[in-house]
This record gives C-alpha cells, structure tokens and sequence, in this order.
C-alpha cells in the first residue's frame, strides 16, 4: 500500500516523483520530525477510531439485544406454538419453504 502513489498522496504523504532523486539524506533533525508527525498521526487515529469501534459495539450490543427479546416475547412464542401445533396435526400437508422461492424473503416490508 505504501507504494501506492494515489495512497501516498491521500495521506500527505510526498510520493517518489515528488522527492527530488538526490534528496535522500536526512538529518537527525528530519529523522525526529518525522517521528513526530508519524507520532501524531497515530495518536490521531486512535482519538478518531476508538469512539468510532466503542459506538459500533454498543449498537451491536443493543440489536443483539433486542432480537433476542423479539425472539422471547409473548407473541413469538404464540406464533411457534401454533405452527407447532398445526405441524402434530397435519405433519404431510406442510409444504416446504426455501428462500428461492419467494424473492421478497429478506424485505421487511410485507405491506
């Protein structure tokens, strides 16, 4: 990736058309200010991305949550129970769904 021009350039970064061929001596001083900018830029990333990963955990979290509370409730269970029921009662008449046969299966509008 590091070699990638448009990276390079994404960054800030100079690419290797921009650098001059004979400028390749550095000094201390440019070794340390580099260490610093390459410093700050971590520190920057980890301010931006760690809220970021702690909000996107707690929203996973709470639709875990409330999926399982979907899947407990009262009416949930209602509604297994008297497929259940109908599958003791009539076990050869059930006809066999697969998701290939209706294309709307994932849409959560029914209406």
């Amino acid at each position: 990736m590091a070699s990638n021009p448009q990276f390079a350039r994404l960054n800030g970064a100079p690419t290797a058309a921009s650098v001059p061929a004979g400028d390749d001596t550095w000094d201390e001083a440019k070794y340390e200010a580099s260490l610093k900018h390459l410093h700050e830029l971590h520190l920057q990333a980890t301010a931006e991305l760690f809220p970021a990963l702690q909000q996107s955990m707690a929203s996973g979290v709470k639709d875990v949550k409330d999926f399982k509370d979907s899947m407990s409730s009262r009416e949930t269970n209602k509604i297994i129970s008297r497929a259940y029921q109908s599958r003791q009662k009539n076990p050869l008449q059930i006809k066999p769904w697969r998701p290939k046969d209706d294309s709307n299966w994932a849409q959560m509008d029914l209406d």
